[in-house]
C-alpha cells in the first residue's frame, strides 16, 4: 500500500486556501485532508508552507522538448509527458493536427501506446484531435493540403484504433457533414469543438443543439465579434454549454481579453491551454508544426509567412501570466487550470478533495514549481542549484 503524507502546506480547495494543513494520499487517491495527520509508514513531503495545488490539465498541446505527437513514436510521448510534469502538468491530451489519414492513424497508435508505457511524468489521457475537418479559409498552422469534410466513414476508422482513446475533436461546425459528425461522435462521449471555422453565430448555435460543447483556442482561428454579426466568438460569449480554450502566453491574446472572456462566460467556462508545439523547452529556431515550417524568436512560434503556430507556453507560465495580469484567488486560477477541464472530461481529477486522484502541484513564492505529484507519486522534485 503506497502512502504519501503532505505536510505543513496551504491547500487550495474549491473555495478557499487551507494553511498549515496536511494531505494524505493512499494507493493513488487522496484519502484525507486535516491540519494534524500523522502516519508512520508514508512517505512524507514536507511543504514548508508552500501552496498545494491541484495538478494542471491541459487539454490542447502537440507537444515539446523536440517532439511532435503527430509523428513521435510511444517513447517520445512518455519524453513529453516526463518534461510536462516539470511545469506542473499532471494529465494532458496528446493534440493532432492537420495531416494525411494515414499519418492521424499513426500518431493515434503511437499516443495509445505511450499510454500503457511506465514512466515518470504527466498522465496521458487521451487524444484532442484538431483536424482535419476545418475551413480553408481559417486553417491558420493547419497544412491547407489535408483540410477536409467530415464524414461519419474517417471518424469510425480513427475511433477504431483504441476505444476510448479519442476525447476531442477540433472541426469547423459549418462544413457540409459536420452537424451529422458532430451528433454522432457526441454520442460515443467525443468532446466536439469549435475551431478554426468563420461560422456563423446561428451555425454554432445549431451546433451546440447537436452536441457541440467546447471551443478552441478562443478568438484566435475563428470569425470574430461583429456588431451585425456576432460570430463564433459571440456564440461562445453566450452559449452557457460551451467551454472555452484560452492561450494564456499574453501574445496569442491580450490579457484584458482573457479577462473579458472569464467575465462573460463565468470562471467556471474557461479553460486555460498552452497549445505548445516541439520547440517548448528549447532554444530559438527553426522546428516543424505538422509539417509546416516554424520559426520560433523571443519565444513566439510562427510560421514562416508570420501566422502564429501553436505556442512556447507551459502550463506554470500560464499560471505565472494568470497572476500578473488578473486579480483572481488561487481556488479561481486552480478552476481555470485544473477544475474545468476535469469536469468538461468527467475523470476524477481537479480539485484536492477526499475520493480524487493525488494529482498535485506544489509551487513557491514566485510561482514556479517545485514538487509535482501524479496519482500519487512524486513525479517531479525541483532541486536547487548550488
Amino acid at each position: 500500500m503506497n502512502k504519501l503524507l503532505i505536510k505543513n502546506a496551504s491547500v487550495v480547495t474549491n473555495d478557499t486556501v487551507l494553511t498549515a494543513t496536511s494531505v494524505l494520499v493512499c494507493n493513488s487517491k487522496i484519502l484525507q485532508i486535516s491540519p494534524h495527520i500523522e502516519c508512520a509508514d508514508a512517505t512524507v513531503i514536507d511543504a514548508q508552507g508552500k501552496v498545494l495545488l491541484p495538478g494542471f490539465i491541459d487539454v490542447h498541446t502537440h507537444g515539446g522538448v523536440g517532439v511532435d505527437f503527430m509523428n513521435a513514436d510511444p517513447l517520445g510521448n512518455t519524453k513529453v509527458a516526463e518534461f510536462f510534469a516539470t511545469k506542473g502538468t499532471t494529465s494532458f491530451l496528446a493534440t493532432t493536427l492537420t495531416s494525411s489519414k494515414e499519418n492521424l492513424i499513426k500518431a493515434l497508435k503511437a499516443v495509445g501506446d505511450a499510454q500503457e508505457m511506465e514512466h515518470k511524468g504527466a498522465e496521458i489521457i487521451g487524444v484532442h484531435m484538431e483536424g482535419p475537418f476545418f475551413n480553408l479559409d481559417y486553417k491558420g498552422a493547419q497544412n491547407p493540403d489535408f483540410i477536409s469534410n467530415p464524414t461519419i466513414e474517417d471518424i469510425k476508422d480513427y475511433i477504431a484504433v483504441k476505444p476510448n482513446l479519442i476525447k476531442m475533436m477540433s472541426l469547423a461546425p459549418e462544413q457540409e457533414g459536420a452537424l451529422e459528425a458532430i451528433e454522432y461522435m457526441t454520442n460515443r462521449g467525443i468532446i466536439c469543438s469549435a475551431g478554426h471555422s468563420g461560422a456563423t453565430y446561428c451555425q454554432v448555435c445549431a451546433a451546440v443543439k447537436n452536441g457541440l460543447t467546447h471551443a478552441t483556442h478562443t478568438f484566435n482561428g475563428m470569425s470574430p465579434l461583429h456588431h451585425r454579426e456576432p460570430g463564433m466568438v459571440g456564440a461562445i460569449m453566450l452559449e452557457d454549454k460551451i467551454y472555452a480554450e484560452a492561450i494564456f502566453d499574453a501574445i496569442h491574446l491580450n490579457p484584458k481579453i482573457v479577462e473579458l472572456l472569464i467575465k462573460v462566460k463565468g470562471i467556471d467556462k474557461v479553460i486555460l491551454i498552452t497549445d505548445s508545439m516541439q520547440a517548448v523547452g528549447l532554444e530559438d529556431g527553426r522546428y516543424d508544426l505538422g509539417g509546416l515550417e516554424v520559426d520560433v524568436k523571443d519565444g513566439a512560434a510562427r510560421l514562416l509567412d508570420g501566422t502564429l503556430a501553436g505556442s512556447c507556453l507551459t502550463m506554470d507560465k500560464a499560471l505565472q501570466n494568470t497572476v500578473k495580469y488578473l486579480e483572481l484567488p488561487l481556488w479561481d486560477i486552480a478552476k481555470l487550470m485544473s477544475r474545468n477541464a476535469a469536469s468538461e472530461l468527467g475523470i476524477n481529477k481537479g480539485e484536492i478533495k477526499v475520493g480524487l486522484d493525488a494529482d498535485m502541484v506544489l509551487i513557491d513564492n514566485k510561482f514556479s514549481i517545485t514538487n509535482t505529484i501524479v496519482a500519487g507519486i512524486e513525479v517531479y522534485t525541483h532541486v536547487t542549484q548550488k
